[in-house]
């Protein structure tokens, strides 16, 4: 019963991800989708199968008219919790490269991804847009936003994962009852050893299954990287929460790369969905606006801010209908956050959490500039 105390707990810590700063969870864990921010340590679905979307922003940010790393993925940096806090030029993105899932630039952590898969993809990213100069940069970065930002890319990505991994997800959670369930009751019923041995063949089945089903699904989401499937077969094949947790890895792989805006509007209910966009299109609003700009900037808010319109385009949900003024709750209040439509009874300032300039009731959605006020909790 200690051993199966022991497994248990070891499933669990494989439970845990670390979001760096820039992601966003998606987690059904029963009915209601449960959204999480990084970075920090979060907890996904406790079953093989279960419902559970990584999603990242693009790993540069521009601030000052100066090119940063939005944060690394680990949490020890020479610089604080994982902040890199040095600009980086254009030309250095040309050493950009992963190691595990976080991105480094002249060894320093640029950023970092939900994934080894999509932290690979983005140094290369990286790497292209060094190349390609300022102006071809901006061009570039335009691209990956069109592409991390289409909801039409994001459902032929789903559809191609779920195909891949559907007999993966089943034997997994079938091998997730039996060790953590027929395993346990058996023992109970029939003592430690007779239970084990009862047990033992069934979970052998189920291992060897749950061994070749990842192996199959591997090779088709990501066919170039046998030298990858051979280590994770390797590991898996002699640690069981491992392999419990391969079919989430590998929905990872294969749909981390995309904007969490995009897996908001894939996922979410209708209200929760538009609450989403709205912060997203209000904060890259912002951004944009406040933008100080240098010869060398790529604009990466204004195009953040444009593949968002594309995609409420593709949403068939007009701007204009997200950015009306919640519905006045308190009768004190005097200013709204346009992002989280929380409410505050001073007129001016900005967001405690959004850092967005407050909107006083009556008056358009805008920026304003003032100094914080006190903010009532909703």
């Amino acid at each position: 019963m200690e051993l199966l105390i022991f497994l248990g707990i070891l499933y669990g810590l494989q439970c845990l991800a670390w979001l760096p700063r820039g992601a966003d969870l998606f987690v059904q864990p029963l009915r209601r989708w449960v959204v999480s921010s990084g970075p920090g340590w979060r907890l996904l679905h406790p079953l093989p199968s279960g419902r559970a979307f990584l999603a990242a922003r693009f790993p540069l940010v521009e601030h000052e008219g100066r090119l940063h790393g939005r944060g690394a993925a680990s949490w020890s940096s020479g610089r604080g919790w994982g902040a890199r806090r040095d600009p980086v030029e254009l030309a250095a993105l040309g050493g950009a490269a992963a190691h595990g899932s976080v991105i480094r630039v002249d060894g320093q952590p640029l950023g970092g991804g939900s994934s080894t898969v999509q932290a690979e993809a983005l140094a290369a990213s990286l790497r292209d847009l060094a190349g390609e100069g300022p102006e071809g940069g901006r061009e570039g970065v335009e691209r990956i936003f069109g592409k991390d930002l289409s909801l039409a890319r994001f459902t032929d990505a789903q559809a191609r994962v779920d195909a891949a991994t559907r007999w993966l997800g089943w034997i997994s959670d079938l091998y997730w009852v039996g060790l953590f369930g027929l395993l346990p009751v058996s023992v109970a019923w029939l003592g430690d050893e007779r239970g084990l041995w009862l047990a033992l063949p069934a979970l052998a089945v189920l291992h060897l299954s749950t061994l070749v089903s990842f192996a199959s699904a591997h090779r088709r989401l990501l066919p170039g990287r046998k030298g990858a499937l051979i280590e994770s077969l390797v590991a898996a094949a002699f640690y069981p929460p491992l392999l419990l947790r391969a079919h989430h890895r590998l929905r990872t792989d294969g749909l981390a790369r995309f904007h969490p805006a995009v897996v908001a509007a894939a996922v979410l209910p209708r209200e929760e969905r538009r609450a989403f966009l709205r912060a997203e299109l209000v904060r890259a609003s912002v951004r944009s606006a406040e933008a100080s700009r240098w010869e060398a900037g790529l604009g990466l808010d204004e195009l953040e801010l444009r593949a968002l319109r594309r995609l409420l385009g593709e949403l068939g949900e007009p701007e204009e209908d997200l950015l009306t003024p919640p519905d006045h709750t308190d009768p004190f209040a005097r200013a709204y956050c346009p992002a989280c439509w929380c409410e505050y009874r001073g007129a001016g300032g900005r967001c405690a959490d959004c850092r967005v300039g407050l909107v006083p009731y009556g008056s358009p959605a805008r920026v304003a500039d003032s100094p914080a006020q006190d903010r009532r909790r909703p």
